[in-house]
């Protein structure tokens, strides 16, 4: 299981952080959270959000990087003027999110509010954010006012219901249950 998108504000989604520029006609690092970036095409607009605020972006370039994915927008065509974006979030509208390929991916978007149940279908609380982690990404579930932290993996969840924003947990994962 893996998350692949932040929740971004409204209907935009963070598909990406923008890094440090790269040489100096305006090229930048990008960081995606999933394969949203790399299916966007020249002449696709974006939204940057940083400290500065919010710019709409046009696309010029799209190439693959060693770690990265290396970007320009039109009107950024030197190093000082891609400078001005670096650290912000490139973000979407959620309609324009690229197709999971596996059926184990989610988008962190459709994770967040959901429901959390045991497997008797005890209602144990809700996901109120997820954390990415070194090893697995954590569900942060809000139950009673009490945080639990889940780890997003298959010894913990026995299933996403995603249609129904529900998540199942293992029996026994919370104590007092067959392990």
């Amino acid at each position: 299981m893996s998350e692949v998108a932040e929740r971004g504000r409204d209907d935009q989604v963070v598909i990406a952080t923008i890094g440090r520029p790269h040489g100096v006609h305006g090229e930048l690092r990008a960081y995606p959270t999933g394969p949203t970036l790399a299916a966007l095409h020249p002449g696709d607009r974006v939204t940057v959000r940083g400290d500065a605020g919010e710019r709409i972006l046009t696309l010029r370039g799209i190439r693959d990087g060693s770690s990265h994915l290396l970007i320009v927008f039109e009107g950024l065509t030197d190093r000082e003027a891609a400078a001005a974006v670096v650290g912000g979030a490139l973000l979407v509208g959620a309609d324009r999110l690229a197709d999971l390929e596996d059926e184990d991916e989610y988008y962190v978007r459709d994770l967040i509010g959901s429901a959390v149940v045991d497997e008797d279908g005890r209602h144990i609380g809700a996901v109120g954010e997820v954390h990415d982690g070194a090893a697995n990404p954590s569900l942060e579930v809000i139950m009673d006012g009490d945080v639990l932290l889940v780890p997003f993996t298959h010894d913990a969840i026995v299933a996403v219901q995603a249609p129904d924003r529900r998540i199942v947990l293992r029996r026994g994962l919370l104590g007092g249950g067959d392990a």
